[in-house]
């Protein structure tokens, strides 16, 4: 919603990608992870403004986190994305370990609470893949959700794989669990897992919207009378137009679920699971969520089963 995003940068809060989010329709999947996410930044921000050095704030442990890892056969982790791309020094049969966490989002962004962007996930994802030493690719997610841009381009780069790929949940709601369907399979690290979360959500700042209207005039050409309409009818305080693009959202997204998933029960069992709600790891197993639950070895063990079956329809 470009009209959404001319808003928002009318107050100057673009200069933060997520603040952005929050109060614009980018956040097009579920609010609680842009809400985390707009705590911890002003939690920065407080701690700046009181004398605190940029480097108490842990920016390079933050970025750190984002750093895809190597699981060798011999148990040696080795940490770098250069790793990815190193098929010589990759050593056979291993397997990548992609993590996401926090707020997703499509593009890679700095400042006091770093991003890692789901294009930079993608590029890590398809360098696994063209890496013929590493013989699966585990994603850690441990996310809240965010974009519905971020989820497309994560989900799409996992559809293109020509080796195992799936997902070990420690916390995966909206966004986050769409990108964790997507996978071979979903396995949750704990019974205390949570995923779900299935839907859309646009946040609007309805005093930013107000003062837009006051402060601002636009002049739309005459045989384009209905561009930016949702954001036209908003100003008008009609919200029925973005509840289309909501409802549509959030149609989409149940489909992508089901396409990816064998869910389980009758029509209103899994119109439940597709409410929105979030379940722990054995409801998620019961309604067709999630495929099991264990530790990163049992993990690897699946890589190991799911590697054969690649290995053999390939050949």
């Amino acid at each position: 919603m470009g009209e959404v995003r001319d808003t928002v940068k009318s107050f100057d809060v673009y200069l933060n990608p997520i603040i952005a989010a929050v109060l614009s329709g980018e956040l097009a999947i579920d609010a609680t992870a842009g809400f985390q996410y707009l705590n911890e930044y002003l939690r920065d921000i407080a701690l700046i403004s009181a004398g605190a050095r940029l480097s108490e704030l842990n920016l390079a442990e933050r970025r750190r986190e984002w750093l895809p890892y190597m699981r060798a056969a011999s148990g040696v982790r080795t940490v770098g994305a250069e790793w990815l791309r190193d098929e010589a020094n990759t050593p056979p049969g291993s397997v990548a370990v992609l993590r996401v966490s926090g707020f997703m989002q499509a593009e890679t962004s700095g400042g006091s609470a770093p991003v890692r962007g789901m294009r930079t996930f993608a590029e890590d994802l398809y360098a696994a893949y063209d890496n013929q030493n590493v013989k699966g690719v585990v994603v850690e997610i441990n996310s809240g959700g965010g974009e519905l841009m971020a989820m497309e381009i994560a989900s799409s780069a996992v559809d293109a794989r020509n080796k195992p790929v799936l997902a070990h949940v420690y916390f995966a709601a909206s966004a986050a669990y769409g990108l964790a369907a997507s996978t071979d399979e979903v396995i949750a690290l704990s019974e205390m897992t949570r995923v779900g979360g299935i839907g859309a959500v646009v946040s609007i700042n309805k005093r930013a919207l107000q003062q837009y209207a006051e402060e601002w005039l636009d002049l739309y050409g005459s045989s384009a009378p209905k561009k930016n309409k949702e954001f036209r009818a908003a100003l008008e305080g009609d919200f029925s137009a973005m509840q289309e693009v909501v409802d549509e959202a959030t149609a989409r997204f149940q489909s992508k679920i089901k396409k990816y998933r064998t869910l389980k029960g009758d029509e209103d069992y899994i119109a439940e699971t597709l409410s929105g709600d979030m379940f722990t790891a054995n409801k998620a197993r019961r309604r067709g969520l999630i495929d099991g639950v264990g530790g990163f070895n049992y993990v690897l063990n699946r890589v190991d089963a799911l590697a054969r079956i690649y290995a053999q329809n390939i050949r």
